[in-house]
């Protein structure tokens, strides 16, 4: 059995806090695969195969989060920006997700919140 099989508290703590949809999940996969990147909400819709206005709005919660930052207003540019503790429970997170458990425990926490 792998370590990352099962949901430990604090990841479980960290999915509740910065994973409020499957968007959020690819948002957050994408620019830790990707951490030097800077991008618009037009291109990482087409990136991501979602409608821009689904995208902006999910860049712009997890930029409040302190995970992205936003540089410019007609059309911001956002850039991988998460707090040291952060970036390391989001690597923890990446590397989980090779175990099926971990993301069928994940897909259902995240279920489960768009439920609410």
């Amino acid at each position: 059995m792998d370590n990352h099989d099962y949901l430990l508290p604090e990841m479980e703590k960290f999915i509740e806090k910065y994973i409020d949809s499957f968007l959020a999940w690819d948002l957050i996969v994408f620019f830790h695969q990707n951490s030097e990147i800077k991008d618009s909400s037009h291109n990482l819709s087409l990136r991501l195969g979602r409608k821009e206005k689904d995208v902006r709005e999910a860049l712009v919660k997890l930029r409040d989060k302190r995970l992205l930052k936003e540089k410019g207003r007609k059309d911001p540019l956002y850039t991988y920006s998460p707090p040291d503790e952060v970036k390391e429970k989001i690597d923890e997170f990446v590397k989980s997700l090779s175990s099926r458990t971990f993301r069928l425990q994940v897909l259902s926490l995240v279920l489960r919140k768009g439920l609410r």
